[in-house]
């Protein structure tokens, strides 16, 4: 550490990650999404644990020492999740598991949202072609399309629904779609759809301690470094450049870079930069949320700015060939410091808490709803910013509404087909 009030907070940071594990995961409790938030700001707060963060120039990263500021925000952040999981537990006194009801007016869901899947990547493969197996990601982004959308969100949703409705064929359908995605350069879709299997599977639990699912943890801890380094090897796989390959994993450096290029370490250098220059972007740009009401208000000519938007040029004006991964806590100190952090964790926290609380209660497709959007806001939340968020959100809430239409439609069809053949063949019983 660079100064005696870097170090301080250095082990504030350690002490306040350490004591809250030791409570969410050495008492005895249900699981809820807090818990969740807790691992996934651990997770992209990982800087934090190593003492610096990374400062993007070009396409190189340098490390940058963590400011007494950055710490003081992310030991915040976990504070109040840790605070939320303390508000859940005293919700819930009830250990007795409540027995939702299913809807079965929608029990042709996970198949729609499956065939939206596949349907979303055949569209995808037609418009992009062989784009899609370009090893450069960021030129394949700009080619990506509304297909590609179908595709991941069908998949993502219908994974979720077809395992709690124990479909295990979609279920595979499902998984891989979202293994083909991830072949194309995108991991996160599959990280969501992994995380809301875990959340439904727990949530189905009672009261535990969950240092016993250690084996579990040690799992999805294997699963988590896989994507790092296949991130790290993916030009060379989809290049079919073997000499690359065999360089990058051979490379004596090879684990520092892994760790030093993920999203963490590039996020937080963005929260460490804004606060070093005192960036500052007022509540202005957050008006494009209200564009979000708008259905394809992009097509009609609406202007969105986002957080990234504004901070790249102004704070890391070498980065030109691609977008920087934002950060939500940045953002709240840019638009308005201290004060905005605490508002918006109060509204953070009221999503987190009621999730927790409502995912045991409600039937499959509600839930798989549910579960999906509360892993994206507890978990991926701390590397987007508020439009990107809520822009995911409404994609998610969208596309389970139009599934859930084509279901009751479907139902309703099927309904009315088997009225009718009742009715023949009670007219063909009466007349023999």
């Amino acid at each position: 550490m660079d100064s005696v009030a870097g170090g301080a907070w250095y082990i504030a940071f350690l002490a306040t990650a350490g004591l809250g594990a030791c409570y969410l995961f050495l008492r005895r409790r249900r699981f809820d999404f807090c818990t969740i938030g807790f691992l996934g700001a651990c997770f992209y707060f990982l800087p934090g644990f190593v003492g610096f963060a990374g400062y993007a120039e070009g396409f190189l990263l340098r490390p940058v020492a963590i400011l007494p500021g950055t710490y003081a925000i992310m030991c915040w952040v976990l504070f109040v999740l840790v605070f939320c999981a303390v508000l859940v537990d005293l919700a819930e006194h009830d250990n007795r598991a409540p027995t939702p009801t299913a809807n079965e007016s929608l029990h042709h869901m996970g198949t729609i949202a499956t065939l939206a899947g596949v349907a979303g990547l055949v569209l995808t493969c037609a418009s992009v072609g062989t784009a899609l197996l370009d090893p450069d990601k960021f030129a394949l982004l700009a080619l990506l399309n509304r297909w590609y959308l179908l595709w991941t969100t069908g998949a993502v949703l219908g994974l979720s629904i077809t395992f709690l409705r124990r479909r295990w064929l979609l279920f595979a359908v499902n998984g891989l779609l979202l293994l083909a995605n991830l072949y194309v350069g995108f991991r996160v879709d599959l990280v969501i759809a992994v995380l809301a299997l875990c959340a439904i599977v727990m949530a189905r639990r009672g009261p535990a301690r969950f240092i016993s699912y250690w084996r579990t943890g040690m799992l999805i801890a294997a699963f988590g470094v896989l994507l790092f380094v296949y991130k790290y090897i993916l030009f060379a796989l989809k290049a079919l450049d073997t000499d690359l390959l065999m360089a990058q994993i051979s490379n004596p450096d090879a684990f520092k870079l892994i760790f030093l290029y993920s999203e963490p370490f590039v996020a937080q250098g963005t929260l460490n930069e804004v606060i070093r220059q005192g960036f500052s972007v007022g509540a202005d740009h957050l008006l494009s949320v209200f564009f979000l009401l708008v259905p394809f208000a992009n097509e009609l000519g609406a202007e969105v700015v986002g957080f990234n938007d504004l901070f790249q040029p102004a704070l890391f004006s070498s980065v030109t060939e691609y977008g920087l991964g934002s950060n939500i806590w940045a953002e709240m100190w840019a638009v308005g410091g201290w004060p905005a952090i605490v508002l918006f964790s109060v509204v953070f926290a009221a999503m987190l808490v009621s999730s927790s609380i409502m995912v045991r209660r409600l039937g499959p497709e509600a839930m798989a709803l549910l579960v999906t959007l509360a892993v994206y806001w507890s978990f991926y939340v701390h590397r987007n910013d508020l439009l990107y968020q809520l822009t995911l959100s409404r994609r998610i809430l969208m596309a389970w509404a139009v599934f859930a239409l084509f279901a009751l439609a479907i139902d309703q069809l099927l309904g009315r087909v088997k009225l009718i053949i009742a009715r023949e063949c009670s007219s063909v019983e009466g007349y023999g």
